[in-house]
């Protein structure tokens, strides 16, 4: 972006005239603003969309902060920023948000053609938190917020490699701000193999005969203790330890993909410590506790790309 912002299909109002140097403003519609994560191949531009019955309180704010995933070339995203991500069919979740009737502001950032290369300054605390910064500067000063707005609610949600933000991201955000809910979109991916659960709870045989071959630390004899620690720092004991606060954790998946292996981790991992707000779906054990075994899920799940678009109305229908 080579402006400080852009309206889409909406007719701003005019500059406040108690305020020469005010831009013009929006009360609903989207604002793309150039907020520089550093994050390499990804074009400078985070959208913001606020639904058509937005209701502001002048000092609160709730947010989805939607992170996507790998841009998919054969979509000719690849290099695009996220008005051209949004404008795909398989990715207008503006329109799901508008339908919702839930009284959210949709922002999702540029984010890299891979996201497992780098995550730019959302890596960090700083950076993190310097980008909901931006974000709130945003809405004051090209949205309809009378003063810098507070983080009220904060729903994290991630798509395919969008899962490597989601893990960075959400121990700082739920230190800084709480959050209340995640939406994990086929995305536990981790720059590690993942390790298959313990020898009396392992589903990598047992549910789908393509799992195997998935790349995975298969360990003989497992205790769960043992493979706790060896699933210390991986994005689905991240998820986990934050599903101990008992609030909303969704997590679906796809069966062919490569999150198979974590999504059923942190399917365990829900099932053994009873984490009552985690939902893995389809599930792959029944049980709660010690009581937990595997099962066969369902092998009908959505295909990669459809997940989001597919499952977001009914995430939205739990706020």
């Amino acid at each position: 972006m080579n402006k400080p912002y852009e309206f889409e299909n909406h007719t701003p109002n005019p500059p406040h005239p108690a305020d020469g140097d005010s831009p013009p403003w929006i009360e609903t519609g989207t604002i793309y603003v150039p907020i520089d994560m550093h994050i390499e191949t990804a074009p400078v531009e985070t959208g913001i969309f606020m639904p058509s019955y937005y209701s502001f309180n002048a000092g609160s704010l709730d947010m989805i902060l939607y992170f996507h995933g790998n841009k998919d070339p054969k979509k000719k995203h690849v290099g695009q920023p996220i008005r051209t991500i949004w404008s795909h069919a398989s990715y207008d979740f503006r329109t799901l948000v508008q339908a919702s009737t839930k009284n959210f502001v949709l922002v999702a950032p540029t984010l890299g053609d891979t996201g497992g290369r780098a995550q730019g300054d959302f890596a960090s605390k700083a950076g993190a938190i310097r980008f909901i910064d931006e974000v709130r500067k945003a809405l004051f000063k090209y949205g309809p917020h009378g003063i810098l707005p507070d983080v009220n609610q904060l729903v994290l949600a991630a798509h395919s490699g969008g899962g490597y933000y989601l893990k960075k991201v959400l121990p700082v955000y739920e230190a800084e701000y709480g959050v209340q809910q995640v939406w994990a979109f086929d995305c536990l991916y981790d720059t590690t193999n993942p390790v298959c659960g313990p020898a009396s709870y392992r589903i990598c045989q047992k549910v789908n005969q393509n799992w195997p071959a998935i790349n995975h630390n298969h360990m003989a004899g497992l205790s769960v203790d043992s493979w706790r620690s060896n699933i210390q720092g991986t994005v689905e004991q991240t998820l986990g330890s934050w599903g101990m606060k008992g609030r909303t954790l969704r997590a679906y998946w796809n069966v062919g993909s490569g999150t198979a292996i974590r999504t059923a981790n942190l399917a365990l991992l829900a099932k053994l410590d009873r984490l009552a707000g985690t939902k893995v779906l389809p599930d792959f054990y029944s049980g709660q506790g010690a009581d937990a075994r595997p099962v066969t899920p369902p092998v009908r799940t959505p295909e990669h790309d459809d997940i989001p678009k597919l499952k977001m109305p009914e995430c939205l229908a739990g706020l």
